[in-house]
This record gives C-alpha cells, sequence and structure tokens, in this order.
C-alpha cells in the first residue's frame, strides 16, 4: 500500500532518505563493475547481446508491478547485504 501524498509530505525529506541512500551506496560499491560491464557488452561482439537483454530484463520487472501490501523483511534485506558485501571483498 503506497503512502498518502499528505504523508509523504509530512515526513519531508525522511521518506525518501532510505531509496536515495541505498541507491548511492550501490553505486558507490559497484561503478567499476558496472561501467566494465557496459565496456564489454559495447566492443565484445560475443557480449553484444546483452545491450538487448538489459532493458527486456528492466521491462520485465517493471511489468510485474510492486506488491500489493509490501511488509519489510529486515532480516532478509540485512543477509542480502552482508552478503553482497562480503562476496564483494573477497572477489576483490
Amino acid at each position: 500500500m503506497a503512502v498518502p501524498i499528505g504523508r509523504v509530505r509530512e515526513l519531508g525529506w525522511k521518506a525518501p532518505a532510505p531509496v536515495i541512500a541505498t541507491g548511492l551506496a550501490f553505486l558507490v560499491c559497484f561503478w567499476r563493475p558496472m561501467v566494465t560491464i557496459g565496456q564489454d557488452w559495447w566492443t565484445n561482439p560475443d557480449a553484444g547481446h546483452r545491450l538487448l537483454l538489459f532493458p527486456v530484463a528492466i521491462w520485465l520487472a517493471w511489468k510485474r508491478g510492486l506488491v500489493a501490501e509490501p511488509r519489510p523483511q529486515y532480516a532478509l534485506g540485512l543477509v542480502l547485504l552482508l552478503g553482497a558485501v562480503v562476496l564483494r571483498l573477497v572477489v576483490c
């Protein structure tokens, strides 16, 4: 269920703050791999098909939509975040 517009105005900048912080953290952590993948997709003929698959995947995710009544799953989010950070540190 979406937050009513009046409630968003009441919350002010606090409403989008977690989304913005998460987006910035994602960009900081994965900027170099995203640039490398983009260069590979653009220059490698064997990977060029991914230029088409990426927008299709985004479109399919958009078509699926949001869950009608989402509930926060803090434990799952924390496990996924920690797992991603550990994998990132191990790989590099």
